[in-house]
């Protein structure tokens, strides 16, 4: 379910649980950023989803409600295995956690205003990546989770 591109609510999420189970999918792919939202409310960075949500009131999962779908995906012998897209498909990202991405550059070096995948070349990058994911790990207890990594455009800005 891509909660990222086109919000779900809760009793949307919560139905499609029921019918994954009457149908024995035990398997919740939850996809929870990309570059259009991030929804998914951090604790840790809680700037995430204040600037990159669609609404960050009404377009969002708090603890709370993450919490919930866990549970009920447990319940109902499914498991969830979280997506979180980088180090492409961040713009999002970039809202509340601005010079995560690499600013892209002309063909004379000169910056374009446009933002390419997360930038390999700051170690504050890497720093915040591991406080992210600390905290994606605690929340989720599947041993399981999604990064992407897909549709990293490596010439024209990385």
């Amino acid at each position: 379910m891509d909660s990222s591109r086109h919000f779900l609510s809760m009793k949307v999420l919560m139905d499609q649980l029921d019918l994954m189970e009457m149908n024995k999918i035990n398997v919740f792919h939850w996809h929870l950023t990309d570059d259009p939202s991030f929804p998914f409310v951090s604790q840790t960075f809680p700037n995430l989803t204040q600037y990159g949500a669609f609404d960050s009131e009404t377009h969002v999962y708090n603890p709370d409600d993450v919490r919930k779908i866990i549970d009920e995906a447990r319940i109902r012998g499914i498991r969830v295995i979280p997506e979180f897209d980088t180090p492409g498909h961040t713009k999002s990202w970039e809202l509340g956690q601005p010079g995560l991405l690499t600013p892209c550059e002309d063909e004379n070096g000169i910056q374009t205003g446009i933002f390419g995948p997360m930038d390999p070349t700051l170690r504050s990058t890497f720093s915040f990546l591991a406080d992210f994911f600390e905290e994606i790990v605690r929340t989720f207890p599947d041993k399981y989770l999604h990064i992407g990594g897909d549709e990293v455009d490596l010439t024209s800005c990385w």
